[in-house]
């Protein structure tokens, strides 16, 4: 993956991080966490992790402004069993898997579309590496990052305790020819997005999130397909 421009956002430049990145990597993820709120929103990652990241484990894409990282997107392809999604979703133990594990975006550049650049970007890699699925974690409070995610194809299809007991929605999406099988018609339903153990109950019920809206209330109602071959999302070119 070479640099390159971004005419889209003016003079932003991408490109693969190395080892000589991880200090900014490390500073552009602890100035995030910074700068969130709420507790476990942002899972706190150790140096060691963006090491494997940049290294065997997976690959990282950065975004610079001149000099400066002002986002990355981390897409990984060699996951520990105890974040091993296969089972939850119904794959098989070697199904092609790679995960969206992470973004950061520093907080001067949000709303400028970044994340879901990022998402594109890595769901493209995927798909050109080989995998016919991919895999993310989003917080159920973190309402920006699981909106995008969804706004880019993802399904949510379980509620899980992730990393040292961090909840999570798992989100799944099919990549190349296996996104464009054709899906049968499905009931619809829709549930608060904050209402956890209702939406657990779908989930277990083999309900999918594909889709969801703001109420006159301002409540977020998340879209839910009551089938298991319902479609998760529109497919990824």
């Amino acid at each position: 993956m070479a640099e390159t421009p971004d005419p889209a956002h003016g003079s932003l430049t991408w490109s693969p991080l190395t080892p000589a990145d991880l200090p900014a990597i490390e500073a552009l993820h602890r100035t995030v966490i910074a700068a969130v709120a709420a507790e476990g929103l942002v899972k706190p990652e150790d140096p060691s992790f963006f090491i494997r990241m940049v290294g065997a484990d997976g690959e990282t894409t950065g975004v610079f402004a001149g000099p400066d990282l002002v986002a990355y997107g981390i897409l990984q392809w060699r996951l520990p069993a105890q974040d091993d999604p296969r089972a939850v979703f119904g794959l098989a133990p070697d199904a092609p898997l790679a995960k969206l594990a992470g973004t950061s975006v520093r907080p001067d550049w949000w709303g400028h579309r970044l994340h879901g650049a990022l998402v594109d970007r890595r769901l493209a890699r995927a798909a050109a590496a080989g995998f016919g699925h991919a895999y993310a974690t989003s917080a159920p409070a973190n309402q920006r990052s699981w909106r995008t995610l969804i706004d880019h194809g993802f399904a949510i299809r379980a509620i899980a305790e992730r990393y040292h007991g961090l909840v999570r929605f798992l989100f799944h999406r099919p990549l190349g020819t296996a996104s464009t099988a054709k899906t049968a018609p499905c009931a619809e339903t829709e549930c608060p997005a904050d209402d956890l153990a209702t939406l657990d109950r779908h989930f277990a019920a083999g309900a999918r999130a594909i889709g969801w809206r703001r109420d006159r209330e301002g409540r977020i109602l998340l879209r839910l397909t009551e089938g298991a071959s319902c479609s998760a999302g529109a497919p990824h070119p």
